[in-house]
């Protein structure tokens, strides 16, 4: 498209108003969009800053992810230390009675010189640990 009224002095026809128009315009455009998108970021920013601040600055969430998801993990550890240590200990020491008991159940044979002896026996024992312990 040729300005028939922006002729030069040779009159011959130039484009460069029209291209320097069109330019200003661009860049004025452009800068516009730049303008609106920071203005936009800046929005989303002021919005992300507005929820939380309506969601209590989020110490709602810190404190399920801290306090709730930890006593959680806390209370797993504490289960598996119970079931396998507490009770370990307590399921153990029963098995062992269990079978020391079977096992003594073999020496009761319902005769009085049997029990006789084993008493003689038990009390021999802790004579020799009260003569060991006074010479240490």
């Amino acid at each position: 498209m040729i300005c028939t009224h922006l002729l030069s002095s040779r009159r011959q026809p130039t484009l460069f108003p029209i291209t320097r128009k069109r330019f200003w315009l661009f860049l004025k455009l452009h800068c516009f969009q730049i303008r609106a998108h920071n203005q936009s970021r800046r929005r989303d920013l002021l919005h992300v800053f507005s929820r939380q601040s309506r969601r209590d600055l989020l110490q709602d969430d810190f404190n399920h992810v801290v306090l709730v998801r930890g006593g959680e993990h806390l209370t797993r550890s504490l289960v598996y230390v119970d079931h396998t240590l507490v009770d370990g200990v307590v399921n153990g020491t029963a098995a062992s009675v269990g079978g020391l008991s079977g096992r003594l159940r073999k020496l009761q044979n319902g005769y009085a010189r049997s029990y006789a002896v084993s008493m003689f026996g038990g009390a021999a024992i802790l004579v020799a640990a009260t003569l060991l312990m006074r010479a240490v």
